[in-house]
């Protein structure tokens, strides 16, 4: 079964847009397969794009970069406008949100535009140096994984508080993957991850506390539980390490001491940390078509679709519908939760 890959997901795992799946001839269970016609192939009544570039300029291989900085953009309504035309002067597409507290998107196109975007962002006269800490993930993709371009501003760029909680000043200690092993080891520490709860179903660190949220914003319930006095120290982790420094700010503020942040997200770790070092056991779920990844950031899309959150096939289903099943409801498992997290994506949901 072949589909277009996908980039990580925005900021903590962004998805882009993608066409609709549809299974090969083989697995199709809707239509009739028919000969296809030049620059497309059809399926009963669905049309799939077909993957050689000279037919289809949508699927050359892209340059994607996932990003995001909490710092403060008190103008950021008046940046959307001079954003918009800065990414469609460089014929990028994807996605931007701005918020009063940074930035976070994902934005895909030729190598020379991301590169150039990239520059402007961190060094640029539009944001003046704002963004030089800028947090990104460069990754391929083998067709366009967006149709349009949306750039908008929003009272926060990952769903938490509606902007109570500052994480533009202090979230805790970022720790590096490479030296996250050692900080596991120290006594006392408790390890939480900041993730909803069928993402860590999926895989975790050994000896982490999954707290059982339903959304993220579930965790500052979770957070108002525990006693600083109690806690000599905290370390958390997610997918790509946004919401740990939302999660973090929020334990400071509430005067916990020693708050320990894995840099760059369990994704991060996947990718520098060897195998037979790791201390991750299972897979990650990423927001987009992929499904998960585990060590080396391999692709691991074979898991049930219940254990996505989503409901299984039909018991009576033949092969194809259940693994078309199981990817589209994997896929919209993924939408769903990032809609909570940060908000109406629209079409990139």
């Amino acid at each position: 079964m072949r589909r277009t890959p996908h980039p990580v997901g925005f900021a903590d795992s962004t998805s882009p847009e993608r066409e609709r799946w549809v299974p090969p001839p083989a697995m199709t269970v809707t239509g009739r397969a028919r000969a296809p016609s030049p620059g497309r192939e059809r399926r009963g009544r669905t049309r799939v794009l077909a993957r050689d570039p000279l037919l289809n300029p949508r699927a050359m291989p892209h340059t994607v970069a996932a990003l995001y900085q909490f710092t403060p953009l008190p103008d950021a309504e008046a940046l959307v406008a001079p954003l918009r035309a800065l990414c469609e002067g460089l014929g990028l597409t994807g996605t931007l949100l701005l918020a009063r507290e940074g930035i976070n998107g994902t934005v895909a196109g030729s190598d020379e535009a991301v590169g150039a975007f990239l520059a402007a962002l961190r060094a640029g006269p539009l944001l003046c140096g704002r963004l030089d800490a800028l947090e990104c993930k460069l990754s391929r993709a083998e067709g366009a994984p967006f149709r349009h371009l949306k750039v908008r501003c929003k009272p926060e760029i990952v769903t938490f508080d509606a902007g109570a909680t500052d994480p533009t000043g202090d979230v805790g200690t970022q720790v590096a993957p490479e030296d996250w092993n050692g900080l596991l080891d120290r006594p006392g520490l408790r390890l939480v991850d900041t993730r909803n709860r069928f993402e860590v179903a999926l895989g975790s660190f050994r000896g982490a506390e999954d707290p059982g949220l339903a959304r993220f914003t579930d965790f500052r319930a979770y957070a108002d539980r525990l006693d600083p006095r109690d806690e000599p120290e905290i370390a958390l982790f997610c997918t790509g390490g946004i919401r740990c420094e939302k999660a973090g700010a929020y334990l400071r503020s509430r005067g916990f001491a020693r708050v320990h942040l894995l840099r760059g997200g369990i994704l991060k770790y996947l990718e520098t940390v060897p195998e037979a070092e790791s201390r991750w056991r299972g897979d990650c779920f990423v927001f987009d078509g992929r499904i998960a990844l585990g060590h080396g950031l391999e692709e691991r899309p074979d898991h049930p679709p219940e254990a996505l959150g989503a409901r299984p096939a039909a018991s009576g289903a033949g092969p194809g519908a259940r693994a078309r099943g199981h990817q589209l409801r994997g896929i919209d498992s993924g939408a769903r939760v990032r809609r909570q997290e940060f908000g109406d994506m629209s079409s990139e949901a």
